[in-house]
């Protein structure tokens, strides 16, 4: 019974959980869960005409542990797009973002 208990415990930890969007901070941009090949992450996108917002997606992946990868800071116009692992999964994306400042 434990050698059974000990081969599902890693099972449990791999099931899609509570992955789910979420802009922290106000603004027209907002972050999309994406699947690239066998790999999951998130994506910040932003509508056009806000070319002078910056923005940064922000992904928290686990697969036994977990931790948070981060995409590149950008503008409006260009892309900011973190991946997790292929063996993990995506527990939680959200993008941060702002006004530029002349």
């Amino acid at each position: 019974m434990r050698l059974k208990l000990a081969l599902l415990a890693p099972l449990l930890l791999l099931t899609p959980a509570d992955a789910q969007a979420a802009t922290t901070s106000s603004g027209p941009c907002y972050a999309i869960e994406i699947v690239v090949g066998d790999q999951r992450g998130a994506r910040s996108v932003c509508p056009p005409q806000t070319w002078t917002h910056w923005h940064q997606v922000h992904v928290r992946c686990s697969y036994i542990a977990e931790y948070t990868e981060s995409g590149p800071m950008t503008g409006g116009t260009g892309v900011s797009q973190a991946l997790c692992p292929s063996s993990h999964i995506v527990r939680r994306f959200w993008n941060t973002q702002g006004p530029d400042h002349p």
